[in-house]
C-alpha cells in the first residue's frame, strides 16, 4: 500500500508574497505615465466658450473673391469674435476662430493673417500659427479652434466640429 507522506512546508499556510522592490517600481511607473498623459490633455483644453457654428457662404459672391485662390482668406461674423476662413487648395478650405485660445476674453486677442500672408498671428503677445492652425511660436501651447468645412459646389459650409 502506498502511503503518503506529509512535507513540512504543506502543512505552512501559502501566502502571496508582496510586491518586489522592481516590480513597486514598474507599477510607479505605469501609474506616473498615465497620471502625465492625463494632464497633457488639460493642458490642451480649449477655453473658449462653445458657440453654434452654421455658415454658408456663396464663393462665388464678390466679398469672397480671395477664396478662389490657394493661401486666399476672408474673415466673416459668427463664432465667438469671428471667423477667418482660409483656401489651402482647390478643394481645402480651413475656418478658424478668430478669437486667441490663450486669451479670448481680451480685447486684443484676436488672430490675423500676417501681412506676409505666410502665418497667422495673434493680438496680444504676437503668438504664431501655421495654417493648419497649431501654435509656432510664442506663449500659447494652444491650438487654435477649428471648424469643419465642407465644399458643395460653390458653396462652403462651415459648422461645429464636435
Amino acid at each position: 500500500m502506498l502511503k503518503m507522506l506529509n512535507h513540512p512546508k504543506s502543512s505552512q499556510k501559502e501566502t502571496i508574497p508582496p510586491f518586489s522592490k522592481g516590480a513597486r517600481g514598474i507599477f510607479i511607473l505605469i501609474f506616473l505615465l498615465f497620471f502625465l498623459a492625463s494632464c497633457e490633455n488639460d493642458l490642451l483644453y480649449d477655453p473658449i466658450p462653445p458657440v453654434i457654428v452654421d455658415e454658408t457662404i456663396n464663393l462665388s459672391n464678390q466679398e469672397y473673391l480671395p477664396l478662389r485662390q490657394d493661401g486666399g482668406f476672408v474673415e466673416i461674423v459668427g463664432g465667438w469674435k469671428g471667423i477667418l476662413i482660409y483656401r489651402e487648395s482647390a478643394t481645402t478650405y480651413r475656418a478658424f476662430e478668430k478669437a486667441s485660445p490663450h486669451r479670448f476674453e481680451e480685447a486684443c486677442a484676436e488672430i490675423f493673417v500676417d501681412p506676409s500672408g505666410f502665418f497667422i498671428k495673434e493680438g496680444c503677445d504676437n503668438t504664431v500659427y501655421d495654417f493648419q492652425g497649431n501654435p509656432v511660436g510664442g506663449v500659447s501651447p494652444l491650438p487654435l479652434r477649428q471648424y469643419g468645412t465642407q465644399l458643395d459646389g460653390n458653396f462652403l459650409y462651415i459648422f461645429n466640429v464636435q
